[in-house]
């Protein structure tokens, strides 16, 4: 999103896919728990 004030950049969001050699393809759902509680999250 862009502050239309400053026109600089205010907030950003992604879609992330984890694909593990074991699993396939996992959603946000199944890993973010997992990251948050480790407090890893904010690193991704």
């Amino acid at each position: 999103m862009i502050d239309i004030q400053n026109m600089k950049l205010a907030e950003c969001e992604a879609l992330s896919r984890w694909i593990d050699p074991r699993y396939g393809f996992l959603s946000p759902d199944k890993f973010i728990p997992a990251l948050e509680g480790n407090r890893e999250v904010y690193k991704v």
